[in-house]
């Protein structure tokens, strides 16, 4: 991964570098371009840019207007949208459980019924969230076609 200062003035076709390639981010007086070819998300902990590997992703949390990627080693805010998130990276294992809330399949420790056709799926480092009817068809499809023999 390549990071790039450039100052507002050298950036005049922001649009044609805003790609899935490279990422910009907006710092006031200064762009940061950062070459995202080998597909890593740029995660922001306190004032911090942090290369994700979408693989460590535990899961992506959408609170108000942040969108929060959960991995192993932190919490780290995204610029993206949870659909985008969803669109992009879904073929890894992203699926949608919650209005709020994507989950990587590959990270699921336990899967148990609540009552009112809801359930609660346990990951690796014990975070319980709670797959709601609305996703519940879909997350079952998810599952069962990824031959984890659960639900």
């Amino acid at each position: 991964m390549r990071i790039k200062l450039l100052t507002k003035n050298t950036v005049k076709d922001k649009e044609s570098l805003d790609s899935n390639k490279y990422s910009i981010v907006d710092t006031g007086a200064t762009h940061i371009l950062i070459d995202c070819s080998d597909n890593n998300i740029i995660g922001k902990e306190n004032d911090t840019l942090k290369p994700i590997n979408p693989n460590e992703v535990l899961y992506v949390e959408s609170y108000g207007n942040d969108i929060y990627c959960h991995t192993v080693n932190g919490k780290y805010k995204i610029d993206s949208r949870l659909f985008e998130y969803i669109e992009k990276y879904g073929s890894l294992g992203f699926i949608q459980v919650g209005k709020s809330y994507v989950v990587n399949i590959n990270y699921i420790v336990s899967i148990y019924p609540l009552i009112n056709m809801r359930y609660i799926v346990m990951l690796t480092n014990s975070t319980e969230l709670i797959v709601t009817r609305t996703y519940l068809k879909k997350f079952k499809e998810r599952i069962k076609g990824g031959n984890h023999g659960i639900c």
